[in-house]
């Protein structure tokens, strides 16, 4: 994991914790107390972006639909079965 060391805002003296690669999806990790980066993570419905608590209903879809976009881009690798004589009777994943 790459962590966060300066703000990355426009303004260049503000962190946006939900300033997310175009590429990955991903956001920026700071290490707790790391001066100039303090932000807000938690359980409410936070803002583009600035991580601001938001209750806007189009803020929420994006969100939303940014998150299935992350989870959409995880590569699943096929499923390779070792059975070569074609009788196996139990199936151990793991």
């Amino acid at each position: 994991v790459d962590f966060a060391t300066a703000p990355n805002a426009d303004d260049g003296a503000t962190f946006w914790p939900y300033l997310r690669d175009p590429e990955t999806l991903a956001r920026p990790w700071a290490i707790p107390g790391t001066p100039g980066l303090e932000h807000r993570i938690g359980g409410l419905e936070k803002a583009d972006k600035t991580g601001d608590i938001s209750y806007d209903p189009a803020n929420h879809d994006f969100m939303v639909r940014t998150r299935a976009a992350r989870i959409e881009a995880i590569g699943v690798p096929d499923v390779e079965v070792d059975d070569p004589d074609g009788d196996a009777r139990v199936l151990v994943l793991g």
